[in-house]
């Protein structure tokens, strides 16, 4: 399963990056709403990151 999320972010990025360099709106600097999706559709496909743990949790561990 690890692969086939990696291909699919590796491909949404490839996607992504091969529009802004196509793009003239885009290589002008000026705001493409295709960009834009694509790359909202590319960061969805990253995995999420979890947040460090709090004081309470660190003080439950026994070490």
């Amino acid at each position: 399963m690890t692969t086939k999320a990696t291909s699919a972010t590796e491909m949404a990025y490839q996607k992504w990056v091969g529009h802004t360099y196509t793009c003239a709106t885009c290589r002008a600097g000026v705001i493409c709403s295709t960009a834009i999706r694509l790359g909202r559709g590319w960061r969805a496909l990253l995995p999420r990151r979890t947040l460090p743990p709090t004081a309470a949790e660190i003080k439950a561990v026994r070490w």
